[in-house]
């Protein structure tokens, strides 16, 4: 992520502003990025569920 948000190159900026457009006008795909983002899709790695790693 940080590659893909600080980089200059122009073709790496259309692509990451076309595909933040599209979830944007895609509630259900927003939803399930914020979802994810919240840790609420799918299990969590160990060392936040309390567990040794």
């Amino acid at each position: 992520l940080n590659r893909l948000f600080s980089n200059d190159n122009p073709v790496v900026r259309l692509v990451r502003d076309v595909g933040l457009g599209l979830v944007d006008r895609l509630p259900a795909m927003k939803r399930a990025f914020m979802r994810e983002a919240a840790g609420e899709g799918g299990e969590l790695p160990r060392l936040l569920r309390g567990e040794a790693i």
